[in-house]
């Protein structure tokens, strides 16, 4: 457990070199750790390594596939490695599993902006008031920029 912790706090404070090896050690100790395999993705992600990222996902999802925080970060991840379709998927995914998180609402939002689908990003920016109100606020700002 030292490690995921250790990776955790690297993580969080944007060390992602020192937070992978800190995952990639705690998934030795406890291989499918899958708050591991998740933070190891989250890390990999930030420092532009996406496929890396989408594998360690995958693995999070083959372990858990109802843990709504893989498929919300593996879709980020496809989506910055220009996959949309796939990441709208994975968000959709998120959603079902947990309607009340906020996060995968907000990049749809984004994605269908970015694909002309106002209709649809507007659907998620309303979705997203009743949920996270700053969230929704930075997504209407991003659909309507001043």
């Amino acid at each position: 457990q030292a490690h995921y912790y250790l990776g955790a706090n690297h993580g969080d404070a944007g060390q992602h070199d020192q937070a992978v090896t800190h995952y990639r050690d705690a998934l030795r100790l406890q291989p499918g750790h899958l708050q591991a395999l998740v933070g190891l993705g989250i890390s990999l992600s930030e420092k532009g390594l996406h496929e890396e990222a989408i594998a360690s996902y995958r693995q999070a999802i083959a372990k858990d596939p109802t843990y709504p925080e893989a498929h919300y970060h593996l879709g980020v991840s496809l989506s910055s490695a220009d996959r949309d379709s796939d990441a709208v998927t994975e968000l959709k995914e998120a959603v079902r599993l947990d309607p009340g998180y906020p996060d995968p609402h907000y990049t749809l939002g984004v994605i269908y902006h970015n694909r002309n689908k106002g209709t649809d990003a507007l659907r998620e920016y309303q979705i997203l008031k009743d949920l996270d109100d700053s969230l929704a606020h930075e997504l209407y700002r991003t659909i309507y920029p001043e």
